[in-house]
């Protein structure tokens, strides 16, 4: 696995990106999803496939937004793959 730092800029990254939640689309900061990412951190290294990950990436946003704000689990599909392969 990439280094810690590394990691989470890369994480970042992807995550801005996808911006799930829109955030980034309506002007908030690029740290936006800071939270989130640390989170992510943690679950990527207990993920054993993107599914898994898809799962955990869904509960995190679902959980730090709602559900409504989250939307589908299937919106994280791809995401979850792109840092499945981080990994």
């Amino acid at each position: 696995m990439v280094k810690t730092a590394s990691l989470h800029a890369k994480i970042t990254g992807l995550v801005n990106t996808y911006d799930p939640i829109h955030l980034l689309s309506m002007g908030c900061p690029e740290d936006e999803y800071n939270g989130e990412v640390k989170r992510i951190i943690r679950g990527l290294k207990k993920a054993s496939n993107p599914e898994q990950l898809c799962n955990l990436l869904h509960g995190i946003f679902v959980d730090m937004f709602d559900e409504r704000l989250a939307g589908p689990k299937e919106n994280y599909q791809q995401l979850a793959i792109d840092l499945f392969k981080l990994k």
